[in-house]
């Protein structure tokens, strides 16, 4: 798995966000509760099924959800397919601790 890990904390990117391409892969409901602006939402088991209609393989994902968990796997699961995948890692608990998510 380490092979194929890629991953920065989110608090490091925070400053240059408007000039990345993030993927929040949390359920509708979830980022219906809780979402940032600007940020492109492409629920997990969709980007699973299908990466291909929604990713391409020249550009950087940087991969978001709650706490980092579910893009920990999703990131190397790109990455073994060809993309460039960055895991967020702390997620949007890392960023606003105190929200109920």
């Amino acid at each position: 798995m380490k092979k194929y890990y890629k991953g920065i904390s989110i608090l490091e990117i925070e400053p240059k966000r408007s000039d990345i391409e993030i993927i929040d892969i949390r359920r509708p409901l979830e980022i219906k509760i809780f979402s940032l602006e600007g940020i492109r939402a492409i629920p997990m088991g969709e980007l699973l099924s299908s990466p291909g209609k929604y990713l391409k393989k020249d550009t950087t994902y940087y991969l978001l959800c709650r706490t980092g968990q579910r893009t920990t796997m999703m990131t190397v699961y790109l990455r073994k397919m060809g993309y460039d995948a960055v895991n967020l890692e702390g997620g949007i608990k890392a960023l606003y601790p105190e929200a109920d998510l």
